[in-house]
């Protein structure tokens, strides 16, 4: 929780590449800690960080990585129907 913290308080500072360093971070000890969502919601900030810094790809990417890795979303992929 506190890596989440941090690295909003980065982002709302303005520390942008404080705030990709300790989101990739907390997500990477949350995934070791067999943590899938709270590493999802890191990954979503780090997707919001990306977006702020002009890098789409990048916010895009790690995007994708929280869908993967949350349990509370549906992929469209994975349901025809939500397309």
């Amino acid at each position: 929780m506190a890596a989440a913290g941090l690295a909003d308080l980065a982002t709302y500072g303005g520390h942008f590449g404080e705030a990709v360093r300790l989101s990739e971070q907390g997500a990477t000890a949350d995934l070791q800690a067999k943590d899938p969502e709270n590493a999802a919601n890191k990954f979503a900030t780090l997707a919001h960080t990306q977006l702020l810094r002009g890098q789409p790809q990048l916010a895009a990417a790690a995007a994708d990585k929280a869908s993967v890795h949350s349990t509370s979303v549906v992929r469209v992929a994975e349901n025809p129907a939500m397309e």
